[in-house]
């Protein structure tokens, strides 16, 4: 997959394969909005006002970054797709999702990767889907630095 910057400073990503489009788009399924919504309001108290008034806007928030993501991976393209500049913080926010939801069900940061021959496949294919994600995120920070630095400079 190459994920490239473009000049009015989005990014185009470009599933080379198959299997990347089908990466893409388990991020909606990985997320699962609404149970990371009640999984984050554990360790609420009842007086915190969480599900009247914290779960019902990030539920929003979370289906609002899931529909960006399904939108733009709806479709294979030979030219991928752009993430316009405005929707970089949408696909973070839908690919943390997918990251803790994928660590709340596995449990991914207490297994030993020298035992990764014995998991089973769904396990594995989990930790594939964390870290692509991990590394989407760790490019969509970079480019997101460095577009702030490029319009904070002095000229």
């Amino acid at each position: 997959m190459k994920i490239i910057p473009t000049v009015d400073k989005g990014l185009r990503v470009i599933p080379e394969a198959p299997a990347e489009w089908m990466l893409l788009r388990k991020i909606i399924q990985d997320a699962n909005p609404t149970h990371l919504a009640d999984r984050l309001s554990q360790p609420m108290d009842e007086e915190s006002c969480w599900e009247d008034i914290v779960q019902p806007e990030l539920e929003e928030t979370f289906n609002t970054q899931l529909i960006r993501v399904a939108d733009a991976t709806k479709v294979e393209s030979l030219d991928g797709f752009l993430i316009k500049n405005e929707h970089l913080m949408e696909w973070y926010g839908a690919l943390n999702q997918a990251r803790l939801m994928l660590e709340n069900t596995h449990s991914l940061s207490t297994l030993d990767l020298n035992e990764l021959d014995t998991f089973p496949p769904p396990l594995r294919q989990a930790l594939v889907r964390a870290s692509s994600y991990t590394r989407i995120q760790s490019l969509i920070l970079d480019y997101l630095d460095t577009s702030v630095d490029e319009t904070n400079s002095p000229s």
